[in-house]
């Protein structure tokens, strides 16, 4: 993208897609950058920004979301030192909160993207489920990046089953098999392997996320993404569930 905006886009078209979660390339203007994905039949129907922007300017981020077009907006993490803790993520869940107030009233849907640390015990279960109670369904919901709950040992199914509603995006991204990652999100980009040829149980998570995910979008950190990523798409229009 930094070196070919035009060329990858095509790419991206040609691979199938009408619809991405992306951000606007650092030189480019929001606007300029929405009639760069028009003009090859793309939409950028959300978009993600990380938590010093929100906090620095949410108005400037409801901005640059409306001008790019974005139904969705996501925030991919909460600061801390060396250990999530209870105290953030209760700071977490009030900057959530209002930020999501603010994006509804501008029409855009806000939710937070768990990455691994959101597993340490709470006394409501796990962080994240600290996270669930306190955040407001319909004003600060989640994406849930499979990868990123198989990585710490986690189940996907049983947190889509057991926050319905809550799972409004996804990112199906898979797992090589054999691997056991922890809590920090720092996996290699050799253990990110196509859709399906890992070891992630996708018929039961598509079953979980029926009716509860609006949009799934495959997102591919490997040295080979559009290998893998037609690899994956192969996949996907294989199984069943």
């Amino acid at each position: 993208m930094a070196k070919d905006v035009e060329g990858t886009l095509a790419t991206i078209r040609e691979l199938g897609f009408t619809e991405l979660e992306t951000t606007a390339p650092a030189h480019m203007r929001p606007e300029e950058f929405r009639k760069r994905l028009e003009a090859v039949g793309l939409k950028a129907i959300s978009t993600n920004t990380g938590w010093e922007q929100f906090a620095e300017d949410t108005k400037r981020i409801i901005g640059n979301a409306q001008a790019l077009g974005a139904r969705y907006i996501m925030c991919p993490g909460i600061p801390h030192k060396s250990v999530l803790t209870m105290d953030d993520c209760q700071l977490a869940i009030t900057s959530f909160n209002n930020w999501g107030e603010q994006f509804r009233a501008a029409g855009i849907r806000f939710v937070y993207h768990p990455h691994g640390p959101e597993f340490q015990p709470s006394p409501d279960g796990m962080l994240l489920d600290t996270l669930a109670k306190g955040m407001k369904p319909g004003i600060a919901d989640f994406e849930m990046d499979v990868f990123w709950f198989v990585w710490p040992g986690q189940d996907p199914v049983a947190y889509l089953n057991r926050y319905r509603g809550r799972w409004i995006l996804m990112h199906l991204k898979d797992l090589q098999k054999g691997v056991k990652g922890d809590l920090n999100p720092d996996a290699p980009e050799s253990v990110d392997v196509p859709v399906g040829t890992g070891q992630v149980k996708w018929p039961g998570v598509f079953r979980a996320a029926k009716g509860n995910v609006e949009r799934y979008f495959i997102e591919d950190g490997s040295a080979d993404p559009v290998g893998h990523i037609r690899q994956s798409l192969d996949y996907l229009r294989a199984v069943r569930y």
